[in-house]
């Protein structure tokens, strides 16, 4: 089997079989593939191979394949040139591998699936950064896992915190999704549904059904038939909508309001929520007969906290969006990549929607575009928060008996543990911390203490 064009891919060896080794370089150069050698310390572009045999040491397998996650290898695949001892592979695939394998003789051909697999993926994940803006690996991967998710008709289930961009990814998988003749994409909000309007909303009714029923209705299930209905914020339906939507997984069929007719649908499921639904299946708040049936392939959108890097790019993209082409002043770029965003990368675009909107086609975003409200506390006005805050705890403490020596004992107590903990248990440098000995500290832990 051949590659439909060449492709590029990087290797690292630890195995100590070099002629296996040199096999393997030998079959896929045959095959048009072009290897790059990774030195040490280089930066990985793109997808790698990654050689090892039973002779390694796994923690050093381990710290290695997690040096190159780190530095940007999008996928690895580790090919072990002798049978992989037992245990190996769980580990190894934590670490951060797409596939780990064993090497044969006759193992050429799937290798080669596997690249051109890599390669077919990655075009599309590239097609896909347009839209769903990120250049972190974090976010590389997820776009890699978007793709792959797409190519199958299993139901999805995407998990986020609000404001992570869930319903743009059921978007971008119902869009690469490849069925002939796909319909469109239902949208409902679970959180909007309400108990008297849920069975028209989900079923559609007929007319005369209930009062004001003057004509007939189609539901999202008939509308998103052959296409795919995607239910933002599921942990929010109620069980007993819960159950009706499970039987319509099951069965493929349901009834209108006030029609004995049954009717057919076929759809894509895709789920988001911001809610653990495994805890709420524990709670008794979720049903596990549903959970099991829409979990097919699970997604994590990560939080904008954990792909800060992108910040940079989607504050750009959200400017050219308000046909603002202006580049960032330091002081506004430090300031976005320093600030929280609890809403997310919605809450990004929003101020950033408004620093646009205060722009008046200058070149450069400067801080003036900022708005006050949004403006990072001054040291003054932290100082003054801090004052705030310690002058509610000492009303709390006093009005609970504490005299001035229980205060005295118990704030420096506090900070003793607090900087302590801060340093990870380094002494020497809680001490520095507090401009303490670092003596005093010891004598503290070895103290015996209460738990408050």
């Amino acid at each position: 089997m051949r590659t439909e064009a060449p492709v590029e891919i990087w290797y690292l060896s630890h195995s100590t079989l070099m002629s296996t080794v040199a096999d393997v370089l030998f079959a896929l150069g045959n095959a048009k593939i072009e290897l790059i050698p990774l030195h040490y310390n280089e930066v990985p572009a793109g997808d790698g191979l990654f050689f090892f045999d039973a002779q390694n040491q796994l923690p050093a397998l381990i710290e290695s394949i997690q040096h190159l996650k780190l530095r940007g290898a999008s996928s690895i695949l580790a090919i072990s040139t002798t049978p992989i001892p037992s245990g190996w592979s769980i580990p190894l695939l934590q670490a951060g591998l797409a596939e780990v394998t064993s090497w044969t003789n006759n193992s050429i051909e799937m290798l080669l699936i596997r690249i051109q697999r890599w390669k077919n993926i990655a075009q599309q994940a590239e097609f896909l950064s347009k839209k769903l803006v990120g250049k972190s690996p974090l976010w590389k991967h997820c776009l890699r896992k978007i793709v792959e998710v797409a190519s199958s008709e299993a139901p999805v289930l995407i998990y986020g915190e609000s404001g992570t961009g869930k319903e743009l990814i059921a978007k971008a998988i119902h869009e690469l999704d490849q069925r002939v003749n796909k319909n469109k994409m239902v949208v409902i909000d679970c959180t909007s549904i309400s108990k008297e309007l849920a069975g028209s909303e989900l079923f559609g009714h007929e007319k005369g059904a209930f009062t004001n029923a003057y004509q007939s209705r189609e539901g999202a299930f008939a509308e998103a038939h052959n296409g795919s209905l995607f239910l933002d914020e599921l942990g929010e339906l109620p069980l007993n909508l819960q159950a009706e939507l499970l039987r319509v997984i099951q069965e493929k069929t349901y009834r209108k309001v006030g029609s004995n007719h049954w009717q057919k649908t076929q759809f894509r499921l895709i789920s988001a929520t911001n809610r653990n639904l495994e805890e709420e299946v524990n709670r008794g708040n979720f049903r596990q007969d549903l959970f099991f049936r829409i979990k097919g392939w699970q997604f994590k959108v990560p939080a904008l906290k954990d792909r800060i890097e992108d910040i940079p790019v989607l504050a750009q993209h959200f400017l050219h969006l308000n046909n603002v082409h202006a580049s960032l002043e330091p002081e506004v770029h430090s300031f976005l990549l320093q600030k929280e965003y609890p809403g997310n990368v919605r809450e990004l675009q929003q101020l950033v929607n408004k620093m646009a909107f205060r722009n008046c086609g200058e070149a450069v975003v400067s801080f003036s575009h900022v708005p006050m409200e949004d403006w990072p506390l001054s040291p003054d006005t932290e100082q003054q928060a801090i004052q705030t805050e310690l002058h509610r705890l000492l009303q709390k403490m006093i009005l609970n008996g504490y005299n001035l020596n229980d205060i005295k004992n118990s704030v420096i107590e506090s900070a003793k543990e607090i900087a302590v903990s801060l340093e990870n248990g380094n002494l020497q440098k809680a001490a520095e911390r507090l401009s303490c000995s670092d003596r005093l500290l010891q004598m503290y832990l070895q103290k015996p203490r209460l738990n408050n």
